[in-house]
């Protein structure tokens, strides 16, 4: 699933032409090529969202921003075999924006997240999942902020907006540590 929002203006209308924020959200992904629906059609996949992506990088080149949520090391079938390796791989060709930390990101273990982190071209989003001395996790990072070119028309005290992303996640203390 990718999602897509549309920002209005302060005074609520609807912002100039190429003044849009295109944020594409996607979680949970296990598998490479998406699922059968009731009438065995498949539906979603990496290659699917990577075709939505490229489309609208092409049509907001400079203010689109793709963003994974977690879940996606484990659990598959591929998975079991690499480890989420090859999840990594296809996001990293995915040009991703930033990703943060789900549960099954710690299936594997906190030394098999490490890997994964370091084997990544985009950051890992994660400000409350603390590591040893109450520490974020090693290679994570709190916040992803970037400066968007607006015109005058959008604010004429600004010429950009700063977007922020940030990443939480729920309690995985009892499973970090295997």
């Amino acid at each position: 699933l990718c999602a897509k929002q549309r920002i209005p203006s302060r005074d609520g209308q609807r912002m100039a032409a190429g003044n849009e924020i295109t944020i594409l959200h996607f979680n949970d992904v296990y598998e490479l090529a998406g699922v059968l629906d009731k009438n065995r059609i498949r539906r979603g996949g990496m290659s699917r969202a990577a075709h939505v992506i490229q489309q609208e990088r092409a049509r907001n080149p400079d203010r689109t921003f793709v963003v994974f949520a977690g879940d996606l090391l484990s659990p598959s079938v591929l998975s079991n075999l690499f480890e989420g390796q090859q999840m990594v791989d296809i996001l990293n060709q995915l040009q991703l924006d930033a990703a943060s930390l789900g549960n099954h990101e710690f299936d594997f273990g906190v030394d098999t997240l490490s890997k994964r982190i370091q084997q990544s071209n985009f950051p890992w989003l994660n400000v409350n999942i603390l590591g040893e001395n109450n520490t974020l996790l090693p290679g994570t990072v709190e916040r992803l902020v970037r400066d968007v070119p607006f015109s005058p028309e959008w604010s004429a005290d600004t010429k950009n907006a700063r977007v922020c992303f940030f990443g939480a996640a729920y309690d995985v203390r009892e499973t970090m540590f295997k």
